[in-house]
């Protein structure tokens, strides 16, 4: 009896410390994926370094401009699975207008010489190569509306993104 008042004390414990943080965890990405989506400029990032962050999480360092300041930031490589990126090439990053800071590089969008003269006068609001542009609007819509993050507040649905309705059967 008294290793069943144990488990249930520790079980508590668990539930009160970790489902708050989750919680906070998911609603913060959550957050930043929206503000990003929401006031979104693309722009090319230098993905200069492979590390390991938090929790020993590998993740591609990389940086970007914006108004003439170098903006630092990390992208876990779990987030694009099906990628193999290079360290030294540049990439596509998607960074919130407003805040910079708040980015996400795409490991599966490299910048070719090709394509690389459409950013010559600084970020786009939109892709002008129609394949990279269906890649970054289907990683949004998926990560606010589906999986894990969709049990969480705030609730998107994906009739909230009128806009992407050309995604909505995939």
């Amino acid at each position: 009896m008294n290793n069943v008042r144990k488990v249930i004390k520790y079980a508590f414990i668990f539930l009160l410390f970790f489902v708050p943080i989750i919680f906070l965890g998911t609603l913060s990405n959550k957050s930043k994926l929206y503000s990003e989506y929401s006031n979104m400029n693309i722009t090319i990032g230098y993905y200069y370094e492979w590390g390991t962050g938090g929790r020993g999480a590998s993740e591609a360092r990389y940086s970007f401009r914006n108004k003439n300041k170098k903006i630092k930031s990390a992208t876990s490589l779990a987030t694009f699975k099906e990628s193999s990126p290079i360290v030294g090439k540049n990439y596509v990053v998607v960074y919130d207008g407003k805040k910079p800071k708040r980015s996400t590089m795409f490991l599966n969008l490299p910048v070719h010489d090709s394509i690389s003269h459409y950013f010559r006068r600084g970020s786009l609001s939109k892709m002008p190569i129609e394949e990279y542009q269906q890649t970054i609007d289907s990683f949004y819509l998926e990560r606010l509306t589906k999986g894990f993050n969709s049990f969480f507040p705030p609730y998107y649905k994906k009739e909230d993104f009128p806009e992407l309705e050309y995604l909505w059967e995939k």
